[in-house]
């Protein structure tokens, strides 16, 4: 009796102590249900060893075969301690097995994520005879649960449903579980609709569906609804109404959320709300308030660290994610898979070549490869994104197995540095080895195709989906359809696919409406977006930001206000970072700044990606003052500076010969160990110290770095032209060439520039020459003007008129120009007459400009009385 006393007051080291001291007299035995309590108590407390002593003892005295409840007390003791195949012999032992031993069984595998072996039991147990309790049925839908079982969990709620039992309350959440993990969304809608009362536990289960489904705003819109009804949410609530919240970036929502933990002080007793709120912050761009949440946490482990490396890393900020991966591991807490793969997505960002090798050398240590297959796909991407293909190759290769995700990474890295038919090989290696068989693959297959501009497999694996009739059944691929023949050049294509598509999405029409969008079509963009509304499709947040970026390309005012004005409706721009930041972009591409600025400061925490758009707006309207303005007001208010900020800041200073915000700007960059992280800070200092005409400090961070592109050398090689240093760009543009970088359109205009300005005649023409035969470059118009140019300056008219009737394009009335005014200084008549006549014809409105070259000319050869 005392030891029965003591175990249901939970007294664990008291009943423990009054049986050993029973063991002590051997005449003296406990009752069976005193060894039941016992066990119960060894299973709460998890004390195996107690535990261990109990069941040498039953079998010693031959109980177990005698006692049903002492053989299900074991069956559930070891299965909590983890010994799986103890309690299944134990069970196996058993001579009778009453529906408790086997309910026990089961919810030791659902325990364990074993649904398949928790479904054997109950068809075994049902073979038997044996009627499953309610307990039972529903430990047989978290079985299904685990397994996705759609079928089988709905065999069992026709059961529950027979013996009216899914009007129970816990039956009634277990069945919006199911159905939720199982996908089906509308049947859990249907079933919680049904509850008698719909409690804590049942409103999470639907929110954490939605949630997990990709469906937040419909997660958000039952948190709200749950608040109304009075149900004050959990801890569980909290967390997946903040992930909602990050996923749609609704700050608003966030910071509301945020507001009620901190009055019911949850973040202090689960450290689970604590990382969600670190989690959300970080993935709608508010690293800093990701960063204060952190500071504050009673204890950071990984999962929070992890949070806010990945924050960083998502948000262009890979140097100061790997700076907190570095905190992370000086603090002693072990990094797991996920936190790797953000470090290695940071590494690839800014290509951080040593510090991702070392990472390699990491995770190879811990054999976290073989493990986990997302760690080999981020090691293929971040070395794809350092530019090191070969590398990237032999981990591919070393994977123990690979997914769609590690082939089409190394596809499309091929893709994006130039090796089309590596890219191509890849690919049908990747069909060889099967990887062409479902839905997941073939999406894949038509981002390759996307990516590399492959068309003719595009339309190949358009054949695949039209033979398996797949576009009836998965909107999905409509959508990667549409989306692939739009990027391949091909919109009426895509338009074919969207017409004759049974059903349309949300997400069909994004795809449609992006493709006019990536082809200038803004009006198309706006036809489409109101055609979507018509047809009873409200757009969502992407199809706005689509809209947004047509007006903004168009400079259509008057439709982006119209925008403005259903985005406040929905208030959209208030709960959504994103939103508010094309706003600004579409205002100040229109050049409405007065309208930018009140977008920004309506906004409920701005953060880098809205100052910025506005930072370039003023820069790209030549309002370069305003823009260092704007940049050191953001810079008071605490928001954190990422690359594209920095650059835009640079290209204000040299617009306007600003050299000494330049040093600034260039000493922060500096202390953030920014230049070799990342080539576009570098390049727009190079180009900024160029402008201030400081030739020397951009050479000295040109030869600073590490890694050099081509757009570092033509910034260089710009810089020097525009000074007229003649000698500095070629002797530059050889050692680019010796380097094995390969120059542009952009580098050759600059060198023809710098050898027609230097008489460089042959050069000229040399060069035109290497471009289409050795670079593959077709020489554009202003590329044969230089050449032209050189040909008219040294006298050679004849040439530079040959040059001109045979170019592959029309000539343009500045290459006229220049050939007149080589006539004015020593051509014929002849070719003076005939460049005037095509002047007239290329330019009829300027013609009366020519006139003073021709008189000029004639009177210089003594042929006045030709005129």
């Amino acid at each position: 009796m005392l030891i029965k006393a003591y175990a249901k007051s939970g007294m664990s080291f008291h009943a423990f102590s009054v049986y050993k001291k029973m063991q002590e007299d051997s005449s003296f035995h406990p009752a069976e249900s005193t060894y039941t309590a016992l066990l119960k108590l060894c299973t709460k407390s998890k004390n195996l060893e107690v535990g261990l002593r109990i069941h040498g003892e039953l079998d010693r005295r031959g109980l177990l075969s005698k006692n049903v409840f002492l053989g299900s007390a074991l069956v559930d003791l070891y299965g909590k301690c983890g010994l799986l195949n103890r309690a299944q012999d134990i069970f196996n032992r058993m001579s009778v097995q009453n529906v408790v031993s086997w309910t026990t069984l089961m919810t030791m595998y659902v325990d364990h994520g074993n649904g398949d072996e928790a479904l054997k039991c109950l068809k075994q147990m049902q073979s038997q005879g044996i009627s499953p309790t309610s307990v039972t049925l529903m430990c047989g839908l978290k079985a299904c649960a685990i397994l996705k079982d759609l079928e089988q969990g709905q065999e069992l709620h026709a059961e529950l449903e027979r013996r009216e039992l899914q009007k129970d309350q816990t039956v009634g959440n277990t069945l919006v579980d199911m159905y939720v993990k199982s996908g089906d969304l509308i049947l859990a809608k249907e079933v919680f609709d049904r509850l008698p009362v719909q409690d804590v536990v049942s409103w999470t289960a639907l929110i954490a569906g939605y949630v997990d489904h990709g469906h937040a705003e419909e997660a958000l819109c039952c948190f709200e609804q749950m608040q109304l009804e009075g149900v004050t949410p959990n801890a569980v609530t909290v967390v997946f109404s903040l992930k909602a919240c990050g996923s749609t970036c609704s700050i608003t929502k966030g910071r509301e959320i945020h507001a009620e933990i901190e009055r019911q002080q949850l973040q202090k007793k689960n450290p689970v709300v604590g990382n969600a709120l670190v989690d959300m912050y970080a993935k709608s761009g508010l690293v800093r308030l990701a960063e204060e949440v952190f500071d504050k946490l009673p204890n950071q482990n990984v999962f929070s660290w992890t949070a806010l490396i990945a924050g960083y890393a998502e948000h262009g900020q890979g140097e100061e994610a790997l700076k907190c991966f570095d905190s992370l591991q000086l603090s002693g807490i072990a990094p797991e898979a996920s936190t790797y793969v953000c470090v290695l997505k940071a590494c690839g960002s800014i290509q951080a070549e040593d510090k991702g090798r070392e990472i390699h050398v990491e995770v190879e240590r811990q054999d976290l490869i073989k493990q986990n297959m997302i760690i080999g796909n981020a090691l293929i991407d971040m070395y794809v994104k350092c530019g090191l293909l070969t590398t990237a190759g032999e981990v591919f290769n070393n994977l123990p197995a690979r997914d769609n995700i590690s082939w089409t990474t190394l596809i499309m890295g091929y893709a994006e540095h130039g090796r089309a038919e590596d890219a191509l090989e890849c690919f049908r290696q990747m069909q060889l080895n099967g990887f062409f068989s479902d839905t997941v693959s073939l999406i894949s297959g038509l981002k390759v195709s996307s990516n590399i501009k492959a068309t003719e497999l595009g339309q190949d694996i358009h054949n695949m989906i039209k033979e398996h009739e797949l576009l009836n059944q998965d909107l999905v691929i409509g959508s990667s359809l549409i989306d692939m023949y739009a990027k391949n050049g091909s919109i009426s294509h895509a338009e074919e696919v969207f017409a004759n598509l049974p059903l349309r999405d949300q997400v069909t029409w994004n795809a449609l409406i992006g493709g006019y969008v990536d082809h200038g079509n803004s009006e198309e963009t706006v036809r489409c977006f109101k055609q979507m509304q018509l047809e009873g499709l409200l757009p969502n947040e992407i199809t706005f930001l689509k809209a947004l970026k047509a007006c903004a390309i168009a400079h259509a005012l008057q439709e982006g206000l119209r925008l403005h004005v259903q985005i406040e409706n929905e208030r959209l721009s208030e709960n959504n970072i994103y939103v508010g930041s094309s706003l600004i972009d579409m205002y100040t591409k229109c050049g409405s700044f007065d309208s930018a600025r009140l977008v920004l400061e309506k906004l409920p925490i701005p953060n880098v990606v809205s100052w910025t758009a506005l930072i370039a707006g003023y820069e790209e309207h030549g309002l370069s003052e305003e823009a260092l303005e704007c940049y050191d007001t953001m810079q008071l208010k605490g928001a954190f500076l990422n690359a594209i900020t920095y650059v835009a800041a640079l290209k204000a200073c040299g617009n306007i010969g600003a050299i000494e915000r330049g040093f600034e700007i260039h000493a922060e960059v500096e202390r953030r160990d920014l230049l070799n992280g990342d080539l576009v800070i570098a390049n727009a200092l190079i180009d900024m110290y160029a402008k201030c005409g400081s030739m020397i400090k951009a050479q000295r961070v040109f030869d600073a770095l590490t890694h050099r592109d081509v757009v570092s050398w033509t910034t260089l090689l710009t810089g020097y032209a525009q000074l007229g240093e003649n000698g500095h760009v070629l002797y530059n543009f050889n050692r680019m060439i010796a380097d094995g970088v390969v120059p542009n359109s952009v580098t050759f205009a600059v060198v023809l520039s710098s050898c027609n300005r230097a008489g460089l005649l042959e050069e000229s023409y040399m060069l035109l020459e290497v471009m289409s035969k050795e670079y593959d470059i077709f020489p554009s118009i202003e590329h044969f003007t230089w050449v032209i140019d050189a040909y008219g300056r040294s006298g050679k008219i004849d040439k530079a008129v040959d040059m001109i009737q045979n170019m592959p394009f029309c000539p343009n009335p500045s290459i006229w120009h220049a050939v007149l005014v080589a006539c004015e200084k020593g051509g014929t008549v002849k070719f003076g007459k005939q460049t005037f006549e095509q002047s007239m014809l290329s330019d009829i409105k300027n013609a009366e400009m020519y006139k003073p070259h021709i008189f000029v000319s004639c009177e210089t050869l003594g042929a006045s009385e030709q005129i």
